[in-house]
């Protein structure tokens, strides 16, 4: 049998088994369907993030300290919207499952969290400046600051973490 037979025999079976399967899942609302954000998605969040908070460390662009409350007010505003969309949307999704039937507060809910975590960010800064220094005083090889920001990877484990 050919690839092209193959997958003209087989792969419309395989829709239809994965399509019943999902169509049954927990993870989607029949009359919605999905409603999460996928991976990508959250993993471009935690990468704005990860931006703000190692300003020029992390990111396709560098940052000048010149310019660092521009692209803070920048990323701060661009990550509010997009985060608050992605946990308003995970607090519709778990009322589906508490039979909340849209009362209302998942917006305001959201916007609390999201708010409290952009808040809590200097002080996030202040313990990741710890941690950053902790891994050079314990790392007689690490040559900078940026190095250890930049290429350990539990730094970065901390960093998502906190």
């Amino acid at each position: 049998m050919s690839k092209n037979q193959w997958m003209d025999s087989s792969v419309p079976e395989i829709v239809k088994k994965m399509t019943e399967r999902i169509k049954c899942s927990l993870l989607t609302e029949p009359e919605k369907g999905f409603n999460l954000a996928g991976q990508e998605a959250v993993h471009g969040i935690v990468d704005n993030l990860i931006g703000i908070l190692y300003p020029g460390c992390h990111g396709a662009e560098p940052v000048y300290i010149a310019g660092v409350e521009v692209f803070l007010n920048i990323e701060l505003r661009k990550v509010f919207s997009l985060l608050s969309e992605q946990v308003e949307q995970a607090f519709k999704y778990q009322c589906q499952f508490d039979k909340c039937e849209d009362c209302g507060n998942c917006t305001t809910k959201a916007f609390t969290a999201v708010s409290k975590l952009l808040e809590s960010m200097p002080e996030i800064r202040d313990m990741l400046t710890e941690d950053v220094q902790a891994a050079y005083d314990g790392d007689p090889a690490a040559q900078s600051f940026m190095e250890i920001v930049m290429s350990y990877p539990g730094v970065y484990a901390i960093t998502v973490h906190r």
